[in-house]
């Protein structure tokens, strides 16, 4: 099951959180900004800086694919899940246990790898950032209903734990709540990257009519994205360049 009552189900709500988190601990690897002992330290960051969650987000697209001394922040993904699924099966080898299975920890990086070496790589591009209006009403699952700024599109978007629209009355929020997100595909569904800001100020009158009227057109018509679209040629990867004769 991929969801329950809007949210992702514990098992893909964790792996999006890990990959998510491990991915702003490596482009800070990259860059160096931030002193992180440990994927802890920016995992705790979501209860205490947020504003370093959305700047490590920003710079992790920026190296996604390629970085100014060495790969990006994907192939770094992939490189440590390859090192935890080893690691963890060489030590149940070590240890003599039956090869009765993989163990739980095993099979979570393995399940990991598959899921970013066949989803992750085309993130930057199928990303959908920007200026988004939340409605009160779910959808018939409990997903959340937002309309992009040109109220022209209507998307059906999971949360993680707990839902866009419970987390808004979670804070007093009026609906439609004014949000700037970005939505991600993960596992067929849309998903945001776990970061939220929000307008101090509600939409004008004459736009809420709007936003009302763009969602009911939507859910009569059934036309909500659901899952975003998928890139059909491949990425735009980069390569390391060397121009000479630029100085600064």
């Amino acid at each position: 099951m991929a969801a329950i009552n809007g949210v992702l189900d514990e098992e893909r709500g964790s792996c999006l959180m890990l990959l998510l988190d491990m991915s702003r601990y490596l482009v800070n690897k990259i860059t160096h900004e931030h002193k992180f002992d440990s994927l802890d330290d920016v995992t705790s960051l979501h209860t205490s800086r947020m504003d370093i969650v959305c700047e490590l987000s920003a710079k992790m697209w920026s190296y996604w694919h390629s970085a100014p001394k060495g790969p990006g922040v994907y192939e770094m993904l992939l490189d440590w899940m390859r090192q935890q699924h080893n690691a963890r099966a060489n030590i149940t080898a070590d240890l003599g246990a039956p090869q009765t299975g993989e163990t739980c920890d095993t099979r979570l990086f393995k399940t990991l790898h598959f899921i970013a070496s066949h989803e992750l790589k085309t993130w930057p591009r199928q990303r959908v950032s920007g200026v988004f209006y939340l409605v009160e009403t779910p959808a018939v699952d409990g997903a959340s209903l937002l309309v992009d700024e040109s109220l022209n599109n209507v998307y059906k978007v999971l949360g993680i734990s707990i839902t866009l629209r419970d987390l808004v009355l979670k804070n007093s929020k009026p609906f439609p709540a004014c949000l700037i997100l970005t939505l991600l595909p993960f596992t067929g569904k849309s998903v945001y990257d776990g970061t939220i800001c929000g307008s101090p100020q509600p939409p004008a009158p004459q736009l809420i009519t709007e936003i009302n009227a763009a969602v009911a057109a939507a859910v009569h018509s059934g036309s909500f994205i659901s899952s975003l679209p998928s890139v059909v040629d491949a990425p735009l990867e980069g390569s390391h360049v060397c121009i000479s004769e630029l100085k600064a």
